[in-house]
């Protein structure tokens, strides 16, 4: 079994949803559908795990709706969380040209915590 399926880790998925993103893999390849059509429809294509991702975003978008300022994504990876911000302003707050959307990423990964990054339970009380 690969690591990965395009840059998904299959490190901690069982055997089942190992066979289902293949599965998944062969039939947005094979789809006759367009790409513009695939991204339309793409609840068709997206796995359960990431529609509630998508949701959750969603989720977390409408409590700071009426609050000013920007929103930052840290670790952006592949973007679907900042994308999915950014859209979202874009169509709740279409008017609000205050709202920003930045994205950082080390093109790396997290480094790990270091000493001077710990601090106590009590500190943040």
């Amino acid at each position: 079994m690969d690591e990965q399926i395009r840059g998904l880790s299959l490190k901690h998925r069982s055997k089942t949803d190992v066979e289902f993103l293949e599965e998944l893999e062969k039939y947005f390849q094979n789809s006759k559908d367009s790409n513009l059509e695939k991204a339309r429809t793409f609840a068709k294509f997206a796995p359960r795990e990431h529609m509630t991702k998508f949701l959750a975003r969603y989720e977390i978008f409408k409590k700071i709706l009426e609050i000013p300022g920007s929103i930052v994504d840290c670790g952006v990876f592949a973007g679907q969380s900042l994308f999915t911000f950014a859209k979202l302003s874009s169509i709740f707050e279409p008017h609000n040209y205050q709202r920003k959307v930045y994205g950082f990423d080390t093109f790396s990964g997290f480094s790990k915590i270091s000493k001077k990054d710990e601090k106590s339970k009590s500190e943040f009380l």
